[in-house]
């Protein structure tokens, strides 16, 4: 990857050029999260929704390492190609794409070893159990692909070809679409077809893939293992650690208001919650979009020691979040009963899906400021600023606050999510304040300068 140059208008124009394609990807992931939702909801009902929001665990499970082996693999990755170390580069990308089918294969079998017991976990319904099963064994199968396909798509942008990476979501996710009325609608396979869905346009984003790394229009620079390809996945797992681990916070906060959810709100309570989670789809096309055009520049400076660049880039990169998040906090505060309908959500769930929605939207700017320091932190080596706010952010700053709505034997689901609501905005509150006192010991550091 060729220097950005030392002038901060390069590098925000470079940023800029950057961002379409990467919101464009980000847009067709979210997007069709949210549709594949509205889908499934429209034509199978608002339970089958809820079930849909029950299986989250297994997608964060494969997001969590996408994050981990793609982000930080393609942080790595430019760095090196930033310092002219070519071959480095290329062994780290060689040591990320084994790892990564390797351990997506791992987990499909031991998902479908012990399917009964994690089917069992994730739903406390027995009278849904017998949907639910088949659903999860086919998305564990569809890891196969959604691991690699989405690492590969994430290295894109380091190797100069951000579009490529955008056109294969596109074209994964619009496929996911389509053949979600396909399988449900015209095969009648209920449930089990949103899965089948998935794994159908996973694969023929591979085959893209395939395509243009043989037309040469996308760079595969794969090559033999050598000694060092242990420590340069190493390398790379310390780059991404700290945004897997915000990402393994944001599972266990799932994983816990899912199961109380269900405990003292049942199916409504579910499906109210599942709800706040898809509109945190809809944001996360901004700051995805914002963090993944950030993380090859910024990387790229970091090897070339470029801080006066690094500073221009974060100044910009947090005056587009900022307005983003406030955009869409906007949105949410003002037509929630829209989202509402989207789902099919109607009667008393809807009635306290509008009020967690709106206290939940509070949240979006303080959590956009959060996810862009974990990243810049960690592109920019320091990775024990980044983990100590990944920490708070996610499982350190919340678990404790689950114990006292534990102990509630009868609750309504709006009472379950204004409480759930509030316990997160004030995590994320103080993880804002955390960073903030981080920015205040860096500015002491004359030899970093940063923002």
């Amino acid at each position: 990857m060729k220097e950005y140059g030392r002038s901060g208008s390069n590098i925000v124009n470079k940023f800029y050029q950057f961002l379409i394609p990467t919101v464009l990807s980000g847009m067709a992931t979210s997007l069709s999260e949210f549709v594949d939702s509205i889908v499934v909801s429209q034509l199978l009902g608002t339970e089958a929704m809820s079930m849909v929001g029950m299986a989250s665990p297994v997608m964060f499970v494969f997001a969590i390492i996408v994050i981990l082996m793609g982000v930080g693999g393609s942080a790595v990755y430019a760095e090196y190609a930033g310092k002219l170390d070519k071959i480095k580069a290329e062994r780290t990308f060689s040591a990320v794409l084994i790892f990564s089918v390797t351990i997506s294969v791992v987990l499909a079998i031991v998902g479908i070893v012990f399917i009964n017991p994690l089917s069992n976990w994730m739903c406390r319904n027995p009278e849904l159990i017998s949907q639910f099963t088949p659903y999860t064994v086919v998305l564990l199968l569809s890891g196969i692909l959604i691991i690699p396909v989405s690492v590969i798509a994430s290295f894109s942008p380091a190797f100069g070809s951000p579009q490529i990476g955008t056109v294969v979501v596109i074209i994964s996710n619009g496929i996911n679409l389509l053949m979600d009325v396909v399988y449900i609608r015209i095969f009648d396979a209920g449930l089990k077809g949103a899965a089948m869905a998935t794994f159908t346009g996973n694969l023929i984003g591979l085959l893209f893939i395939l395509i243009m790394i043989f037309r040469k229009k996308l760079a595969f620079p794969y090559t033999k293992s050598s000694l060092d390809s242990i420590r340069l996945l190493c390398e790379a797992a310390a780059k991404g650690a700290p945004a897997s681990i915000s990402q393994l916070g944001f599972l266990i906060k799932i994983s816990f208001c899912n199961q109380l959810a269900m405990r003292i709100g049942g199916m409504a309570g579910i499906t109210t919650f599942t709800l706040c989670i898809q509109s945190l789809s809809v944001v996360s096309i901004g700051v995805s979009g914002i963090v993944d055009a950030m993380v090859p520049i910024g990387a790229t400076l970091t090897g070339q020691r470029d801080f006066k660049g690094l500073k221009a880039l974060i100044k910009t990169v947090l005056k587009v979040q900022l307005i983003s998040n406030i955009l869409f906090t906007a949105f949410f505060l003002v037509f929630p009963q829209f989202f509402c309908r989207l789902f099919n959500c109607t009667g008393e769930t809807a009635a306290a899906a509008m009020i967690g929605i709106r206290i939940f939207s509070f949240m979006f700017v303080f959590r956009g400021f959060v996810l862009v320091f974990i990243y810049y932190y960690q592109i920019s080596n320091r990775k024990i600023y980044a983990s100590v706010i990944s920490c708070v952010d996610g499982f350190a700053g919340s678990t404790p606050l689950y114990a006292p709505l534990k102990k509630q034997r009868k609750i309504n689901g709006l009472q379950v999510h204004t409480g759930l609501r509030k316990a997160a905005r004030s995590i994320d509150r103080t993880a804002f304040a955390l960073y903030n006192l981080i920015i205040l010991d860096m500015s002491k550091k004359t030899n970093h300068t940063c923002c």
